[in-house]
């Protein structure tokens, strides 16, 4: 029998999920400090720093420590002795499939007034 373990991200990203691999292990937290403060953090990510010092923080693609990373959101990172795979589930629906027609300038300055005069 293969053990496995999953881990799944919420379909927008709103709660975080970052996770570290070291041997056979594997740990997982919500924040990259509680994985520093169990051991599993230590080598800073200089593409990191390289990113935060231009954009001014830590692109979605990183974390600051090079061994810790980010399940992306809506997705499944299944974990067993084979290594890792991240797999996405969900995205979001595309502008073009939920309005095939777009409003026009009127229509949306008229939709804007409605909303407004109602207090919303």
């Amino acid at each position: 029998m293969r053990a496995k373990l999953f881990l799944v991200r919420d379909r927008l990203g709103v709660k975080p999920l970052v996770f570290a691999v070291r041997g056979q292990r594997l740990a997982f937290a919500s924040t990259v400090s509680a994985l520093r403060a169990a051991g599993f953090a230590d080598e800073i990510d200089e593409q990191a720093i390289a990113d935060y010092l231009e954009f001014g923080f830590v692109t979605e693609a990183r974390t600051i420590y090079s061994n810790v990373a980010r399940v992306p959101a809506a997705s499944i990172l299944e974990w067993s002795e084979r290594g890792t795979k991240i797999t996405q589930y969900w995205q979001p629906p595309s502008a073009s499939s939920t309005c095939t027609v777009a409003p026009t300038f009127d229509e949306t300055v008229e939709v804007s007034g409605k909303t407004a005069a109602e207090g919303g």
